[in-house]
């Protein structure tokens, strides 16, 4: 029954946003009582926070996924920036503005995402993919520090971007600037 719940309230959210969806919004699209809801969640707050924990978690599974795939490196990458959803811009910002703390956890999954990006850069490396000119030592610390700008919230915002987004861009920017082709 929790998972229905969290599942409901991820929807719910997604729908209305992280302030104006209701407990009566989530009871209602179960078919179950308030009574029943507050059995598993003893408010709103909590409820946000366990399905945000719920969402990150699969997030980070479906990357790690992703990543553990017996692909060639270069579907690896593609598979990475692929994987997982990504919250809308607005409910980020919604997010950051009115749950703090509950943003916080959105960071760490954005840097698991970044460290992850990069461990696949030091695989591509081995594996003899990138170009032997290019410098991970010097360019994965540059690519790193572009995420960690890029993925500031009020550019995300202001420009309507998702992460996803992001690092799709970078994506296409690594596998036509650097990868070597056959």
């Amino acid at each position: 029954m929790e998972k229905r719940i969290i599942e409901a309230t991820l929807l719910l959210i997604g729908q209305y946003g992280f302030r104006k969806f209701t407990l009566d919004d989530v009871s209602s699209i179960l078919g179950i009582s308030k009574k029943t809801l507050y059995k598993y969640f003893p408010g709103k707050q909590h409820l946000i926070s366990e399905a945000l924990d719920y969402f990150i978690e699969k997030n980070k599974n479906d990357t790690l996924e992703a990543i553990n795939e017996e692909i060639t490196w270069v579907n690896k990458m593609k598979a990475m920036v692929n994987a997982g959803n990504a919250f809308p811009t607005r409910l980020l910002s919604e997010l950051r503005q009115y749950y703090p703390d509950e943003w916080k956890k959105v960071e760490l999954l954005q840097n698991f995402k970044i460290d992850q990006f990069y461990l696949l850069l030091l695989e591509g490396e081995k594996r003899g993919e990138i170009n032997p000119a290019i410098d991970l030592k010097i360019v994965a610390p540059m690519l790193k520090e572009v995420m960690d700008s890029l993925s500031q919230m009020e550019y995300l915002t202001k420009n309507d971007l998702t992460m996803k987004q992001i690092l799709g861009q970078l994506s296409e920017l690594f596998f036509n600037g650097i990868l070597i082709r056959p």
